[in-house]
């Protein structure tokens, strides 16, 4: 049929024309309607699916019991009670230098592990179950966690390097090993004066990051070094530096000033399977899986 003769042929049937505009018009619609619902389901799993876990973990906090994690991130995958041996000289005993005694204290915590496939969250708590501690630690290169600090930072776990923060460490410690199974590193800063809560930067080897720099500088050597307000001497030396630079961080974590699980003594580490680790252990990430 001729395009001419069809036009006539619609002319006279008016109400076929209109019917196979709807039905054109409809079609249309349905397409859309399809491409934006794959859309938004794309939507969903990607970028929406990353700003709702951003919002859950930006929300944790301490000086909280732990049933508000729960009601954020569900019930943990683990329970431990961790029993920390603290060993000090008291005020008293440094005024009197002739005879500094050392005490030593035994503190109590339960330590749980909230488990996604995209993260890894730590928290430590009081026997009362008053959080004291928290980490977030990323785990797929899928997710990467945008962390607003209480220091006034955003940091990407696992993506963000040391040199990206701005201030100076009051504390670095970390174990270099031979390879990245026996890798872990981490920065202790001081929030403000006076307010003694602590931000710690780490990367754990069973966390995801983009970059791991060189660890020929402390080869297979557990290291701690302090620094104070005015020290010039950080970071280290070149190497240090350049290892910052290029090094991923992977985990995040607040402490309070009343929690003790924290090692702050010039020689002292936060690794191993008697401390408690910044984010989990290999040992206990073996149970998790």
């Amino acid at each position: 049929m001729k395009i001419e003769n069809l036009i006539g042929w619609l002319k006279k049937n008016p109400v076929i024309l209109v019917l196979s505009v709807i039905v054109v018009v409809m079609s249309s619609v349905v397409t859309l309607f399809d491409g934006a619902t794959k859309l938004y389901g794309i939507y969903q799993t990607t970028i929406g699916h990353n700003s709702e876990l951003d919002k859950k973990l930006n929300s944790l906090n301490v000086e909280v019991d732990i049933g508000y994690f729960n009601s954020i991130l569900g019930m943990p995958a683990i329970k431990n009670q961790r029993r920390i041996n603290q060993v000090y000289y008291s005020f008293e005993s440094i005024e009197n230098m002739d005879d500094p005694k050392q005490v030593e204290e035994e503190h109590l915590y339960n330590e749980y592990f909230y488990i996604n496939e995209d993260y890894y969250v730590q928290v430590v708590t009081d026997e009362k179950d008053k959080v004291g501690m928290y980490s977030i630690t990323a785990r797929s290169a899928n997710y990467i966690p945008e962390i607003k600090t209480d220091r006034g930072e955003t940091i990407y776990l696992g993506k963000s390097t040391y040199t990206e923060l701005k201030r100076k460490p009051q504390k670095v410690a970390g174990l270099l090993g031979m390879n990245l199974k026996h890798f872990n590193y981490y920065e202790v800063y001081l929030f403000d004066p006076g307010n003694y809560r602590y931000a710690v930067y780490s990367s754990s080897p069973v966390g995801h990051f983009e970059n791991v720099g060189d660890l020929d500088w402390e080869i297979g050597n557990i290291f701690a070094e302090s620094f104070s307000v005015d020290d010039k001497d950080f970071p280290m030396h070149s190497k240090h530096q350049a290892f910052r630079k290029t090094t991923t961080i992977n985990t995040y974590s607040v402490t309070t000033p009343w929690f003790h699980g924290i090692d702050l003594t010039d020689e002292g580490v936060n690794y191993g399977g008697r401390q408690i680790n910044f984010g989990p252990h290999v040992d206990q990430v073996s149970m998790i899986k």
